[in-house]
C-alpha cells in the first residue's frame, strides 16, 4: 500500500494563493502613494494657513506704525496752530509688538520705519528731535519746538 505524503500547509502558502505577492507589493505601493499625496496636501495648505498669518501680521506692522507717524503729525499740527505759550507732552511707543522700530523727522516730515516697512507724512515745520518715549511739544514766537 502506498503511504500518502503529508505535506505541511503554512500560513504563508495559504496567504500567497489568496492573496499573491504581486498584489500585496502593489496594495504597499499604492498606499505609500496616497500616503505622500495626503502628506503632500497638509504640507500645502500649513504653508498656505501660514503665508496668511504672516501677511495678517505685516498689516498689523503697518497700521501700527502708521498710526505713530500720524499722531506725531496730530501733536505737531495742533501745536503750530495753538497759541503762544502752548505746551504738551506726548508719548511715543518705545517699541512695536516688541520689535525696534525708527522714527525722525526732517524735511517736514516724520518718517516711521520698521523692518522693511515705512512711512512718511508732512508736517509743519518744527524745531527739535523726536524720542521713542516722552515728547515735549512747545510753541514760542511762532516757532514749534520739540523736545528743546
Amino acid at each position: 500500500m502506498k503511504e500518502k505524503k503529508r505535506t505541511r500547509v503554512s500560513i504563508l502558502d495559504i496567504n500567497d494563493k489568496i492573496f499573491p505577492r504581486s498584489i500585496r507589493s502593489q496594495s504597499a505601493i499604492e498606499f505609500s502613494i496616497l500616503l505622500g499625496f495626503v502628506l503632500f496636501f497638509f504640507v500645502v495648505f500649513f504653508g498656505v494657513i501660514q503665508a496668511n498669518q504672516a501677511e495678517k501680521n505685516r498689516d498689523k506692522e503697518r497700521i501700527a506704525i502708521q498710526n505713530v507717524a500720524l499722531e506725531v503729525q496730530r501733536e505737531i499740527s495742533f501745536a503750530a496752530e495753538s497759541t503762544e505759550g502752548y505746551s504738551r507732552e506726548f508719548k511715543t511707543p518705545l517699541n512695536i509688538f516688541g520689535k525696534e522700530y525708527n522714527i525722525t523727522l526732517a524735511n517736514d516730515r516724520v518718517y516711521v520705519s520698521l523692518d522693511n516697512l515705512g512711512v512718511a507724512y508732512n508736517i509743519n515745520p518744527v524745531i527739535g528731535p523726536i524720542n521713542k518715549g516722552s515728547n515735549i511739544i512747545e510753541k514760542e514766537n511762532g516757532t514749534v519746538y520739540l523736545n528743546q
